[in-house]
């Protein structure tokens, strides 16, 4: 069988550990990288890796069987636009974008396609499937609270993580208990400092809070209830406990996750991950708010940017 072409663009922090996931998988294929800023960091000399620094030479290559997008959101949709390449399959990074303008990019070039996705994977892990299945046919509540979790960003997953627990989409958004923005750790980019909700068509509401402290440790839970589950889990512990019962379940490596999706791709077979064209309108509106608590609450008038 003749080698596939895999594409990554971007390869940062996230973009690395696609890298590092698509090299554990004994399958072959041409692997390009694409990063304009990025070559003299990448030592990598193996064979089958291409480094690419001008998206003209990734457009003359032209046909993939899959390319990930790991760029920051400020700038996804403006290169897709210049990408002029065919691809079988696409994964994404979140959010899709920071901007409105970048969204609408996006959802032109994938608003018809069943093969791009957004690597948003928490339906896809054991744990979470565990806790929908408990809570199969039942509405569903949810708190997510910590310090330092990177609310803004990840408010994309958890909400994502809400709706599809409850087979619902989302109602409302609401970023008005966010107390304060602050520089990420990521130069010019934000985070936030308190709550954002949301509110499903099922009537399900769903509350992320985080805390900024001084020492900056990261640690969070999420907590799930219904009229007759309790659960509480942490993500970076694998501490599970369901109406009084203790659990342990390790989130997965985001490399693993990425051979395995690859390998899926292959075989033809189901992806648990979200499509970019569904979660078009969910990631306009949590951006909506946050924009607007940006602009209106603490009178920003830099663009936003978030991760």
């Amino acid at each position: 069988m003749e080698n596939k072409n895999v594409l990554i663009i971007g390869i940062g922090n996230i973009g690395s550990r696609y890298y590092e996931g698509l090299i554990k998988t004994n399958k072959k294929f041409k692997l390009f990288i694409y990063d304009k800023n990025k070559k003299k960091y990448f030592k990598d000399k193996k064979k089958f890796i291409y480094f690419l620094d001008n998206i003209n030479d990734v457009c003359k290559i032209n046909n993939f069987f899959l390319t990930t997008i790991a760029t920051t959101a400020d700038e996804r949709g403006s290169l897709l636009k210049k990408l002029k390449i065919n691809s079988r399959f696409w994964i994404l990074e979140k959010p899709l974008g920071s901007s409105f303008k970048q969204i609408n990019l996006i959802k032109k070039k994938f608003k018809l396609s069943n093969n791009a996705y957004i690597n948003m994977p928490r339906e896809n892990w054991k744990i979470y499937k565990k806790i929908k299945k408990l809570f199969k046919n039942k509405k569903v509540q949810m708190r997510v609270i910590g310090t330092n979790w990177n609310l803004a960003s990840n408010s994309f997953h958890f909400f994502r993580l809400f709706e599809w627990i409850n087979n619902s989409k989302l109602k409302s958004v609401d970023a008005k208990n966010i107390n304060a923005w602050f520089s990420s750790k990521r130069k010019t980019y934000h985070e936030v400092d308190g709550s954002i909700t949301a509110k499903l068509f099922n009537g399900s509401s769903c509350s992320l809070t985080s805390k900024k402290t001084i020492d900056n440790k990261k640690k969070y839970s999420v907590n799930l209830n219904s009229i007759n589950n309790i659960v509480n889990y942490e993500e970076m512990t694998g501490k599970l406990k369901i109406n009084n019962k203790n659990y342990i379940y390790k989130i997965p490596l985001l490399s693993n996750e990425i051979n395995h999706y690859y390998k899926q791709f292959l075989h033809k077979k189901k992806i648990y991950l979200p499509k970019v064209k569904n979660e078009i309108l969910s990631h306009k509106m949590i951006l909506k708010e946050l924009q607007f608590n940006w602009k209106k609450k603490f009178k920003r008038k830099n663009k936003l940017k978030i991760t």
